[in-house]
């Protein structure tokens, strides 16, 4: 893999100067982006903070729509060579009742194997990965006007201490929840909901977990738990993990900020036994989830993923939006790279207020009705009674 992530390379001549295409994070947007890009035979350099292979907060389940970008990238055979589960049950619980419903097909595979799966994708197509590595994209020079100046800067800050400056033709900015690339530039802020709940994620081994709760996981069942301090799912991922992933009101959460306690009450409430206590330190956590964006772009700069806004997921959403949003950027950031003008971006907020943010209208009132498990009480039995009502939520649940 064409990695430059230590100090002899960072300041020798295999990092060039000038890219068509700076990529600002590796996670999904990003690496499928990057890869799409350098397929075309552009210049891209992939930028991540953390080092490879990394766990990330996720709950690792692909539904068709997500399966369905991957495919037409021709990525579906590799990232199903990884060894995912595949998942065709939904077990809802919400206290004393629990429902079981068939589901379309869905695949849970562990985010430290996928990203790393897709970064080498992007390496393989002709992106330079730069690991281990901060990227800080500098506002324009004071007096400096939009026709004197067709790149932007970067500013790259390796973990070893070491720095340096690219400029690219265009930058796609795919650095997540907060942003940090973008923490230069005053015309880019997020506005966070006040009643976002926080995420926490953590995998265990399958041993770990009750003989009940083994069998059903090796029966591909996502496991959904609701309460009124959030919601948490489990399921089977790839190397006979398990991947447990919340989603918490952070009124819920002691002093001492304990997810294991948290994500324990909520499976405990519904009456599953669920071994989270142990190994607090092995617990990874988000900022707030649900924020909206000021702006999905700016002169030369692109924005995508989970860095355009977010809204919590319930199932697979969030890394169906993420890919969906790499592979429609494709002709967009082409047209910049040639010649930057502001209908791209106009046109850009447009193909993602059709494309991808009109998908995220039911996962906010979904969200919205888990913050009252009476009420999504009421609709789990009113969907139990109805097959086809039943048939229709599973089938928008796995993004068909």
């Amino acid at each position: 893999m064409k990695t430059i992530a230590d100090r002899n390379l960072i300041s020798s001549l295999d990092l060039k100067n000038d890219w068509e295409v700076v990529v600002i994070g590796a996670g999904i947007a990003g690496c499928v982006a990057a890869m799409l890009l350098a397929r075309r035979g552009f210049s891209v350099l992939l930028v991540e903070a953390k080092r490879f292979p990394r766990d990330k907060v996720c709950g690792c389940c692909l539904n068709q729509r997500g399966l369905n970008v991957l495919d037409r990238c021709d990525l579906l055979p590799r990232v199903e060579q990884l060894g995912g589960q595949s998942l065709r049950q939904l077990q809802l619980c919400l206290r004393e009742e629990h429902f079981r419903w068939a589901m379309p097909e869905m695949l849970a595979t562990s985010r430290k194997s996928l990203d790393q799966c897709l970064a080498n994708a992007a390496t393989e197509s002709g992106a330079v990965f730069m690991q281990g590595t901060k990227a800080v994209v500098e506002p324009k020079r004071l007096g400096e006007r939009s026709l004197d100046s067709k790149s932007r800067s970067v500013i790259l800050k390796c973990d070893d201490g070491h720095q340096a400056n690219v400029s690219a033709q265009l930058v796609v900015v795919a650095d997540g929840l907060t942003q940090s690339s973008l923490s230069m530039l005053d015309e880019f802020s997020a506005t966070v909901s006040q009643r976002s709940y926080i995420g926490v994620q953590r995998m265990l081994s399958l041993a770990e977990l009750d003989g009940t709760i083994q069998a059903r996981l090796r029966e591909g069942v996502l496991t959904m738990a609701l309460t009124t301090s959030g919601y948490a799912g489990v399921a089977l991922v790839d190397e006979g993990r398990v991947d447990i992933a919340a989603a918490i009101d952070p009124k819920s959460l002691t002093k001492s900020f304990r997810p294991g306690d948290s994500v324990s009450k909520i499976f405990d409430e519904c009456g599953l036994l669920m071994n989270c206590n142990s190994g607090e330190n092995e617990w990874l956590a988000t900022p707030m989830l649900t924020r909206s964006s000021t702006r999905c772009g700016s002169e030369s700069i692109l924005v995508l993923g989970d860095s355009l806004g977010y809204v919590e997921p319930f199932t697979g959403e969030g890394m169906s939006w993420a890919l969906s949003s790499a592979e429609e950027i494709v002709p967009f950031a082409v047209a910049a790279i040639s010649h930057w003008s502001s209908d791209i971006l106009t046109n850009w907020e447009r193909t993602l207020r059709r494309k991808v943010f009109r998908n995220q209208w039911m996962c906010k009132a979904t969200t919205g009705l888990i913050r009252y498990p009476k009420s999504a009480g009421w609709v789990a039995r009113t969907c139990n009674r109805l097959p086809r009502l039943r048939s229709q939520a599973m089938k928008w649940a796995s993004g068909v």
